[in-house]
């Protein structure tokens, strides 16, 4: 995976369009402009796949190391946090399980699935709609024959199966010692980085523009350290 002639400029693309959308569909904006594939075959991958080609984009944009902070939830210290996230490049999309005389087939989820489940009201009820998508062979040559042994099978198998669209940080308060996970949304977490980067770019092309009368895209075209250069003379 190679990153775009103008990394900034892409990052700027990506702020534009994905803040007017929800979570689901930022997702698929980063890796269309960032890879170049299509929304729709993005949208068709597994989660898994998804969120480690989400992984990969990330490290030549940030850099491995995740940082950030959480507070405890018990006394609301502040923790550091800095950790790395390896992403299994063996994946397997589809799986059998064996349940009974039955041997079910099923896949992982992908975004089409959150989509389709994402207005049902509760998380049973989403949660149980997502593993029956999921399924596509009860055991029995169709997906009629699933029961909720198959759906309890089956959904146990996800749960194993996630690896990166279900990674957690397991920490520990410096304070008080409470200790407690931390979920970690790959992609959530590489759009906060996007949002941040994106807007103080802006901030460097306005002060640029005004200070050379240069354009934005001239502006974002520059490297990183030639333009930490001029705006260090901007200013």
């Amino acid at each position: 995976m190679t990153l775009p002639a103008s990394p900034a400029e892409t990052i700027v693309r990506i702020w534009e369009r994905g803040r007017r959308e929800h979570p689901i569909d930022r997702a698929l904006t980063i890796l269309s402009l960032l890879s170049g594939q299509s929304r729709g075959e993005l949208a068709a991958m597994s989660l898994e796949r998804r969120d480690a080609q989400l992984l990969t984009w990330r490290e030549q944009l940030f850099g491995r190391e995740f940082p950030g902070y959480a507070n405890c939830p018990r006394c609301g210290c502040a923790v550091d946090v800095a950790l790395t996230v390896d992403s299994d490049d063996e994946l397997d999309d589809r799986f059998t399980v064996q349940v009974g005389s039955r041997r079910v087939v099923a896949r992982l989820p992908t975004t089409l699935d959150l989509v389709a489940v994402a207005g049902l009201v509760s998380v049973d009820e989403s949660s149980r709609a997502l593993v029956a998508r999921c399924i596509e062979d009860g055991g029995e040559g169709d997906r009629s024959a699933v029961t909720d042994e198959v759906m309890g099978a089956v959904a146990a198998e996800l749960d194993r199966r996630a690896g990166l669209s279900a990674a957690a940080v397991a920490l520990a308060c410096p304070d008080c010692a409470h200790e407690w996970q931390l979920e970690l949304d790959i992609a959530e977490f590489l759009w906060r980085e996007i949002d941040i980067r994106a807007i103080r770019l802006l901030r460097d092309v306005d002060l640029l523009a005004r200070r050379y009368g240069w354009s934005e895209r001239e502006i974002l075209a520059l490297s990183p350290t030639r333009r930490s250069f001029y705006l260090e003379l901007a200013s």
